[in-house]
């Protein structure tokens, strides 16, 4: 199975993190909670393939809901190549400063109005990210000063496509009420 082939790879090298100064005590505190939250999404996982294994041996189907359902609480993760457009875009509804004695760089300062790009995961208390066209420049921001406009790596079903020519416009009643004027 699957399951077994990933398990008996090796695992990769450990990632250096992409931060290399101090991390302001929120963004480290909210790093925590996110990594231990990860960590008990993982137990649960295992938890939950190892009871499937074990209904599988027994003879029983396992129970798909639940391998659904832990499949849609799996977090995400951005890779660090992608392009600029590719991360979700918020836009600054309360400005953020950061606190004196921070170290340069740590804390994005914010305006209202500023676009920003999100490139941590959406489901911190701190992000991770930069002003729009200024991707240099990368900082923590706190989750209540921007609103998401969009992600567009996030579930595609939500864009309508339409294939083929488009449909013809619908007249308005109150247009067909009237009837054909004459010129």
């Amino acid at each position: 199975s699957l399951r077994a082939l990933l398990h008996s790879a090796p695992a990769p090298p450990p990632m250096s993190p992409a931060w290399e100064g101090h991390l302001p005590p929120v963004v480290a505190e909210s790093a925590e909670k996110a990594a231990r939250e990860f960590k008990e999404r993982c137990e649960r996982e295992e938890a939950a393939a190892r009871a499937a294994q074990e209904q599988e041996q027994g003879g029983t189907p396992a129970d798909a809901g639940g391998a659904e359902a832990a499949a849609a609480d799996e977090p995400t993760f951005m890779p660090e190549d992608l392009p600029d457009d590719c991360y979700p875009l918020a836009v600054c509804r309360a400005p953020f400063v950061p606190p004196p004695g921070t170290p340069p760089g740590a804390l994005l300062q914010l305006k209202v109005g500023d676009l920003v790009r999100v490139t941590s995961g959406l489901d911190t208390a701190m992000y991770c990210g930069f002003v729009e066209m200024k991707s240099e420049h990368r900082g923590w921001f706190p989750r209540r000063s921007v609103q998401i406009l969009e992600d567009p790596l996030d579930d595609a079903s939500s864009i309508p496509v339409h294939m083929g020519p488009p449909p013809l416009p619908q007249v308005p009643d109150f247009v067909r009420s009237r009837g054909v004027a004459a010129a």
